[in-house]
C-alpha cells in the first residue's frame, strides 16, 4: 500500500468513530431520563457552574468531569440535561475515534472500512449508561496512552502516558489506581529481557513526572481551595470505613442462568452477559501470560495496543465485579474488548471479520436492552416530558415523578425555597434548579450519628418547604432503607414536618411539608 494512503486510512477510522457516536446520539439522545445516577452528574455540573466545589460543597465524583462539562456548557450558556449529554458525547466521540484509530494502525494494509465499522459497532453498544461514559472514555484513554508509549518507547512518550494517567485520576481516583496497576504491568513487561536498565529507569521517571503534572489540577485544589483538602481526605477515609467501592451484587455466571425457565432472548442475554464477565478474567490472565512469555523468549512482540489491554484488563475487571450488573460490566470491559479486537486486527481477513462479527453480535444481544433508545422503542410506552427547555421521551414512572416534583414545588416550595429529597433523587434538585439543603445527595450507605447531625443542622438552616423520602430497600436489603441507614435524619423529618396525602398513588413515596408551608 502507498504510504501516502496511511494517514487517509487512519483518519477514516477516526472519522468513522465520530460518525458512529453521532448516529447513536441522534437515535437516543432525547430518550430516557434518570433522576438517580444521571441526575447525580447533572446536579454536580449545575453547582460547579454556580461556583461551588465538588466534594467540598456537595457529594460528588472527583472534580474533573464536572469542570469538563461545565467548561463546555459555559460556551453554550445552557445548564439543561441535553447540554450535559452533549458534553458527554464529545468525550465519547473522542474516545471511540481514538480506539478505532489505534486499531486501524495495527495493520494498516487490513484497515478496511467494513472491519473498522464492525469494530466500532462492537464497542459503541457497550457505551452505557450514558452518565458513565466518562468512566468508559477514561479507560479507553488509558489504553491508548500506554499503546502510544509502547509503539515507540521514548522518554517523551513515557511522560505523555503518565500525563494522561494523572489527568485521568483527576476525573476518577479509581481510574488512577487502575492506571497505576496497568502501568506497573507495562514496566514489568519492559523489564523482561531489558537491554538497558538506565533507559528503563529514565522512562519510569518520565512516566512518574507525567503523572504529577497531569494531577496538578487536583494538587492545586488541595493547596489553594479552602476546605477542599479535608473534604477530599474525608471522602477517601469513608471508602476505607465502608471497606468497599460499591454495593456488591452476585456475579451472574453463565452456568447459573435458568435458561429453560426464560424466554429465548432473555436467556441468550443473560448467558452472554455472564460470558462477558468471565471473559474479563480469562482475557486478562491469558493475555498477560502470553505477552510476558513471548517477551521472555525473545519472540516477536504482540501489537502495542494488545499489550496495553493485557495489563489493563485485570485492574478494570475489579470495576466490573465491584457491582456485577450490566452497567458496571460496561465500565470495566473495554480493555478486554479492545484487546480482543486488537488480536483480530492483526490476523487474516477471515479471522478478523469472524471475530469482529462475533463480538459485535454478542455485544448487541447482551447490551442493547440497556440503551434508552431501545427501551422506549420496544416498549412503546414512553411519554413526552419537558425537562427545563429540553423535550424528552421518558418511561411513565419517570414522567410521573417529574410531574409530582413540579406539583410539590409549586405548592410548598415556591419563590426559590428549597426542598429535601432522599435517598436517590439528586436529579430532583437539578430538575427544579434548586440547591440541595444538605451535602449528601445520593444515599447508598449507612451514615454515622455525627454525620447525620451535621446534615440536620444544614436542614435547619435551609428550612426546606417539603421533603420526599423514597422508602425503598436498595438491592432488596432492608437495612438500606432510609429509615434504617439514616435514622436520625428520618426521625427529624417526621418530627418537624407534616405528612401529606393524596399527591401520589405510590406508597413508597413518603411526602411531608414544612409546618409553615400551606
Amino acid at each position: 500500500m502507498n504510504n501516502d494512503q496511511l494517514p487517509f486510512r487512519l483518519s477514516r477510522a477516526v472519522i468513522l468513530g465520530v460518525v458512529i457516536v453521532v448516529a447513536m446520539f441522534v437515535w437516543e439522545g432525547h430518550q430516557g431520563f434518570s433522576l438517580w445516577d444521571e441526575g447525580y452528574l447533572w446536579y454536580g455540573v449545575q453547582r460547579v457552574m454556580a461556583g461551588e466545589v465538588p466534594i467540598r460543597d456537595f457529594q460528588a465524583y472527583d472534580p474533573g468531569r464536572y469542570y469538563f462539562s461545565a467548561s463546555l456548557m459555559t460556551l453554550t450558556g445552557s445548564q439543561g440535561i441535553m447540554a450535559v449529554r452533549t458534553t458527554v458525547v464529545v468525550l465519547q466521540a473522542l474516545a471511540l475515534a481514538a480506539a478505532l484509530g489505534f486499531l486501524a494502525a495495527i495493520d494498516r494494509k487490513r484497515a478496511d472500512l467494513p472491519s473498522i465499522l464492525m469494530f466500532g459497532l462492537a464497542l459503541v453498544v457497550w457505551m452505557v449508561p450514558r452518565h458513565k461514559v466518562f468512566d468508559i472514555s477514561i479507560s479507553i484513554a488509558l489504553i491508548c496512552a500506554f499503546a502510544f508509549f509502547l509503539q515507540r518507547i521514548t522518554h517523551f512518550r513515557a511522560f505523555i502516558a503518565g500525563l494522561v494517567l494523572g489527568v485521568v485520576a483527576f476525573f476518577g481516583r479509581n481510574h488512577g489506581v487502575y492506571g497505576l496497576l496497568a502501568g506497573a504491568g507495562v514496566f514489568l513487561y519492559l523489564a523482561v529481557r531489558c537491554e538497558s536498565w538506565r533507559i528503563w529507569w529514565m522512562n519510569a521517571l518520565s512516566f512518574a513526572a507525567g503523572i504529577v503534572v497531569g494531577y496538578l489540577p487536583l494538587i492545586g485544589m488541595l493547596l489553594t481551595v479552602k476546605g477542599f483538602a479535608p473534604a477530599f481526605i474525608e471522602s477517601i477515609k469513608f471508602l476505607f470505613d465502608i471497606k468497599a467501592t460499591n454495593l456488591p451484587l452476585p456475579v451472574p455466571w453463565p452456568w447459573k442462568v435458568q435458561a429453560s425457565q426464560l424466554p429465548l432472548a432473555e436467556a441468550a442475554r443473560q448467558i452472554l452477559s455472564g460470558l462477558f464477565f468471565l471473559s474479563t478474567l480469562v482475557f486478562g490472565c491469558a493475555s498477560m501470560l502470553y505477552v510476558l512469555i513471548r517477551k521472555a523468549r525473545g519472540m516477536p512482540t504482540a501489537p502495542p495496543l494488545f499489550v496495553a489491554c493485557a495489563f489493563s484488563a485485570i485492574p478494570y475487571a475489579h470495576y466490573a465485579f465491584s457491582r456485577a450488573d450490566p452497567g458496571h460490566l460496561a465500565q470495566g470491559i473495554f480493555p478486554t474488548l479492545i484487546g480482543m479486537l486488537a488480536w483480530a486486527a492483526s490476523r487474516d481477513a477471515l479471522t478478523r471479520y469472524s471475530a469482529a462479527a462475533l463480538l459485535c453480535a454478542a455485544g448487541w444481544i447482551a447490551m442493547i436492552g440497556q440503551h434508552p433508545g431501545w427501551q422506549c422503542g420496544s416498549s412503546g410506552v414512553c411519554q413526552r416530558v419537558t425537562i427545563g427547555d429540553d423535550h424528552l421521551l421518558a418511561d411513565p414512572g419517570t414522567a410521573s415523578d417529574v410531574a409530582l416534583l413540579r406539583a410539590l414545588d409549586e405548592r410548598f416550595a415556591g419563590q426559590g425555597r428549597s426542598f429535601f429529597a432522599a435517598p436517590f433523587w439528586p436529579g430532583a434538585y437539578a430538575l427544579l434548579g434548586e440547591k440541595a439543603p444538605n451535602w449528601e445527595i445520593y444515599t447508598a450507605w449507612n451514615r454515622s450519628d455525627a454525620f447525620q447531625r451535621e446534615e440536620i443542622a444544614r436542614l435547619e438552616t435551609a428550612r426546606p418547604g417539603f421533603a420526599v423520602i423514597f422508602d425503598f430497600p436498595l438491592d432488596g436489603r432492608d437495612e438500606l432503607r432510609y429509615r434504617n441507614s439514616h435514622p436520625l435524619i428520618d426521625q427529624y423529618i417526621r418530627s418537624n414536618f407534616i405528612p401529606v396525602d393524596g399527591m401520589t398513588a405510590n406508597p413508597a413515596y413518603q411526602i411531608f411539608r414544612a409546618k409553615d408551608a400551606k
